[in-house]
């Protein structure tokens, strides 16, 4: 029997009642890119909750349904920002969570693209929460010399939305879809993450077609 997260969100939807108030008392940020229209300012932050967008030369958009009001979450991936956030006591590391909500655009899942959804690194650490080219979903994490690469190709439809987690222990990370686990491994995760991380991806990787982030946390 697969293991289950005692989370499972789309959207702005709340927690599973289980465990909900536990991880409400945990979280280090969170932003929803859902309920603040367009807006990247995190709502809850022990750091900076300020976005930066990046790169500088693309726009910062929104996938907002006109003819519903309803708006899905901030476009990432082919000609839009990304955003940057501070690291700083916002993304702890050694133990925690990362949550995202992610729905796909205008691309399905058996193509070979690559579109990146979260992302930490200098040059001691890389983080990637993404879609990989071959193998589906995926999160990969280079730390002291020694790499893990958490991958399975999950049937998703195309414009649909999906909740993504990666939780991380000392010995351990896992990656879960839909509050699911599909994939885990033997890893020790960084004391301290880079000094900033991104939400879509800032440069050259990932950026391929578009995808729409509804809500990002750190616990």
């Amino acid at each position: 029997m697969k293991k289950k997260l005692l989370i499972a969100a789309c959207l702005g939807a709340a927690a599973a009642a289980s465990g909900s108030e536990a991880i409400d008392k945990a979280l280090t940020f969170a932003v929803d890119y859902t309920v603040k229209g367009e807006n990247i300012q995190a709502q809850t932050a022990l750091g900076n909750p300020a976005g930066t967008p990046a790169p500088a030369g693309r726009p910062l958009k929104f996938d907002i349904d006109l003819l519903a009001t309803d708006n899905y979450g901030l476009q990432v991936g082919a000609d839009r920002a990304g955003v940057l956030y501070s690291s700083d006591k916002n993304f702890n590391g050694g133990t925690g969570t990362i949550e995202l909500v992610v729905k796909n655009i205008d691309w399905e899942w058996d193509d070979k693209k690559v579109h990146l959804f979260f992302s930490a690194a200098d040059k001691n650490t890389t983080l990637y929460i993404y879609k990989h080219s071959n193998d589906g979903l995926g999160v990969y994490l280079k730390h002291g010399g020694k790499s893990i690469f958490l991958r399975k190709l999950p049937q998703w439809k195309g414009n649909g939305c999906h909740h993504l987690a990666v939780t991380y222990a000392p010995g351990k990370l896992a990656l879960y879809q839909d509050g699911l686990l599909i994939r885990e491994g033997d890893f020790q995760p960084p004391a301290a993450w880079p000094s900033k991380f991104s939400v879509g991806p800032t440069g050259r990787m990932g950026a391929f077609d578009q995808s729409a982030i509804g809500r990002v946390r750190l616990y």
